[in-house]
């Protein structure tokens, strides 16, 4: 209807035009068709900051905030002067961060997706929420510009194994299967991320990754083998180990 909540309360017993009740009926049979709230609405609350989405990009969870808060206490206790949000999607973990550190002199903050149309929506979070952040597109560290180097990379790449994957989209599904599928083990491009972070990040710079539990024990070794040092985990809302982070030796 376009009504706030308030307004919609008073007009008591008046009657709807017969265009909203029929885009209402709409908005329902999407919704019992399998598609999520968010992009039928196109919006998605975030870290406190109602973020635009669409099918084009992975919808933001709140499990993902705890990878945010790591990196915030990180950013307050370390001399972090720069931030990568890797495979950024929406741009939901790097505008979160670039606000919350707003005040912070001299920060840089960069994001990069392999898809166009994922950055299409980035940018626009970024024009309205975060507007310093600088934007690129490519394949993982392909996007970033020859030499840049940065005090810690984090991110949320895809990491559902293909089996996990096609199950999911036979349920229904509707996010992008770009943003979900890893690999027979879903470390395809984590494995990629943990080595090839090595050359991106400064001196005792940080590198944190969302993922899966089962995923953990995997991840911690090729960090170890990377050289990575005072390696953590980190538990999200359900109990489960979401997040892996470590400094680089």
């Amino acid at each position: 209807s376009g009504l706030s909540r308030e307004k919609l309360l008073a007009m008591g017993p008046e009657a709807l035009p017969a265009e909203v009740i029929t885009r209402y009926f709409t908005l329902i049979q999407r919704r019992a068709d399998g598609e999520p709230s968010a992009y039928i609405l196109g919006r998605k609350e975030f870290f406190g900051r109602d973020l635009k989405v669409s099918p084009a990009v992975l919808i933001p969870r709140p499990d993902t905030e705890i990878l945010v808060e790591e990196a915030l206490e990180i950013i307050r206790e370390r001399k972090i002067s720069s931030v990568w949000d890797l495979c950024t999607g929406s741009g939901a973990i790097g505008i979160s961060l670039a606000c919350e550190a707003a005040g912070r002199e001299e920060m840089s903050f960069y994001a990069s997706d392999l898809s166009s149309e994922a950055l299409k929506i980035a940018g626009e979070n970024c024009r309205e929420h975060a507007p310093q952040i600088r934007l690129f597109q490519g394949n993982l560290f392909e996007a970033m510009p020859e030499g840049l180097k940065v005090d810690m990379i984090a991110t949320n790449p895809p990491y559902l194994e293909d089996n996990e994957c096609d199950e999911k989209i036979e349920e229904g599904w509707r996010e992008p299967d770009l943003a979900l599928r890893a690999g027979t083990d879903g470390l395809d491009l984590i494995r990629i991320i943990i080595r090839e972070s090595l050359d991106r990040l400064n001196p005792e710079g940080y590198l944190l990754i969302e993922a899966s539990g089962p995923q953990m024990d995997q991840m911690e070794t090729l960090m170890l083998e990377a050289g990575f040092k005072e390696i953590r985990r980190v538990k999200d809302l359900g109990g489960i180990e979401r997040v892996i982070l470590g400094r680089l030796a």
